[in-house]
């Protein structure tokens, strides 16, 4: 099953924009760890901290630190650097110099690699609906800049309840969606895609198929 999520989270196309669709208790850190494994290059938006709460949770399941500390991150406010930071963008009262981010965003090398922005739906809470759809019109800027494939980490239910209007703005310009739920077990299901041949696609997994034999936490 690992496997078979791996697959279809590498099969969405360069330059496309996926909503990845997550509950509160459906342990995102998760699927952001079967990118992580991938095997591809990996560049990390970290929206207010959002990264080190991922990966936090991860060292405590037993995942082995070093397979996460050295991820390239671009670190977009928060105070807690966590990775290897290539670039920081100031939030100046809850909004998004996405002028300045694009600066940054040019300077990092690499041909292609898999771009998971953690912490939208922080940025977004805590904006006017008028910010929050500039951010969402910002979003569809980089769609079809065929250096990555973006995943947005979204917590649908910290959004739905005041930002309806927002969350489906973000479903109708994202190319792709991806939901990540807990049920009997964790689920991928994959709404719509670009990539025609992925829609309605559902796996189920658990979180001891997506971590192995993690290692056991130290005792104090």
């Amino acid at each position: 099953m690992l496997n078979s999520i791996m697959e279809v989270m590498l099969s969405f196309y360069p330059g496309e924009t996926v909503l990845v669709e997550y509950t509160s208790d459906s342990s995102p850190e998760l699927l952001f760890y079967i990118l992580l494994k991938s095997g591809k290059e990996v560049l990390v938006d970290d929206i207010a901290d959002t990264f080190p709460e991922f990966y936090e949770r991860l060292v405590a399941m037993g995942v082995d630190p070093e397979d996460i500390r050295g991820v390239k991150t671009i670190k977009i406010g928060g105070v807690r650097e966590y990775g290897d930071v290539l670039g920081r963008v100031d939030l100046d009262k809850y909004a998004l110099d996405f002028r300045y981010y694009s600066y940054v965003f040019s300077k990092i090398k690499g041909d292609f690699f898999l771009n998971p922005v953690l912490g939208m739906h922080k940025l977004l809470s805590l904006t006017t609906k008028e910010e929050a759809m500039r951010i969402v019109k910002n979003i569809t800027s980089f769609v079809g800049n065929r250096r990555r494939i973006a995943y947005y980490f979204i917590n649908v239910d910290s959004l739905e309840a005041n930002q309806q209007e927002i969350v489906a703005l973000l479903r109708e310009v994202s190319t792709s969606i991806v939901r990540w739920a807990r049920r009997k077990n964790l689920t991928l299901e994959v709404v719509k895609s670009a990539n025609v041949g992925l829609e309605g696609i559902s796996i189920e997994i658990t979180p001891l198929e997506i971590l192995g034999a993690p290692r056991r936490a130290s005792q104090p």
